[in-house]
C-alpha cells in the first residue's frame, strides 16, 4: 500500500513538472509605430536559457519581413518570419538551435500595413 502510494506521489510530481515546463514566460513586448520598420525587444528582466520562443500581435496587427534573436554571447540567429500576424494572433513556436541560448534582445524588421491605426503592441 505504501509503494502505490508513493508511486502515485512520484506520477503526479512528473506530471506536473511537465505541464510547468510547458508554461510560456513573457520575456517582453514593444509598442510599435506603424509608420517605422525596425525595433528592438531588449531581454534583461530573466537570464536563462529558452528552447524555444513565440511573438504576439496585439491592439493591430503587424507584417513581419525578418526576425534577428541575438543571444548574450553575440551570437544572431535569424529566424524565418515573413508573415502577417493579426491582432490577438501569434506565431508557431519558434525553436531556438544550439546549448548556450540565452537571449539579449531580438530585433525586428516590419511592414506598414494600409488602414493600420498607427501603432501596434508586439509581445515576446
Amino acid at each position: 500500500m505504501y509503494i502505490r502510494f508513493l508511486t502515485i506521489i512520484a506520477l503526479l510530481i512528473l506530471f506536473s513538472t511537465s505541464a510547468w515546463a510547458d508554461e510560456w514566460v513573457k520575456l517582453g513586448d514593444r509598442t510599435v509605430r506603424l509608420m517605422a520598420e525596425r525595433d528592438e525587444i531588449p531581454v534583461t528582466a530573466l537570464k536563462g536559457e529558452f528552447k524555444r520562443i513565440q511573438i504576439r500581435g496585439e491592439e493591430s496587427g503587424v507584417e513581419f519581413k525578418a526576425v534577428v534573436v541575438v543571444l548574450a554571447n553575440g551570437r544572431r540567429i535569424n529566424v524565418p518570419v515573413r508573415n502577417f500576424i493579426p491582432k490577438g494572433g501569434k506565431t508557431r513556436e519558434i525553436d531556438l538551435p544550439g546549448k548556450d541560448r540565452a537571449i539579449r534582445k531580438v530585433v525586428f524588421w516590419y511592414k506598414t500595413r494600409t488602414g493600420a491605426d498607427g501603432r501596434a503592441r508586439v509581445e515576446l
